[in-house]
């Protein structure tokens, strides 16, 4: 698995939090967006993250912490893009497009796209 997107699921510090994604060692990318993460100790799980790469976390009260992106860096060192920016505030490419160009042009049940075989109940 190499991406995991959780957004909008209420995460926060208490509980398991974030400790099950700790175990998932190949994880790249991590959507935590708008969610109740509120100090950086709740991220230390992801601190052994060797190929993370990309984590959002923005609409998290973490974000508001003092010093919150460099914190993260430093807890997170194979990271390089922090809520769309790397370190140096350069805005990473395609960051907010989704997956659905991708999806479109790839037909799920495998066919071309084409409705060859439609049958339209509402004729006659």
């Amino acid at each position: 698995m190499q991406k995991v997107v959780l957004s909008d699921n209420k995460i926060d510090g208490g509980g398991a939090g974030l400790k099950p994604l700790g175990s998932l060692v190949a994880l790249e990318t991590i959507d935590l967006s708008n969610n109740r993460i509120e100090k950086i100790s709740d991220l230390e799980p992801l601190a052994g993250l060797p190929a993370l790469v990309v984590l959002d976390l923005f609409q998290n009260p973490v974000t508001t912490v003092e010093n919150y992106r460099q914190q993260v860096f430093d807890l997170c060192t194979s990271l390089k893009y922090l809520d769309g920016m790397d370190k140096d505030g350069n805005e990473m490419e395609d960051y907010g497009e989704d997956d659905e160009e991708e999806e479109d042009e790839e037909d799920v049940d495998g066919s071309d796209g084409e409705d060859d075989d439609v049958i339209d109940d509402d004729e006659g």
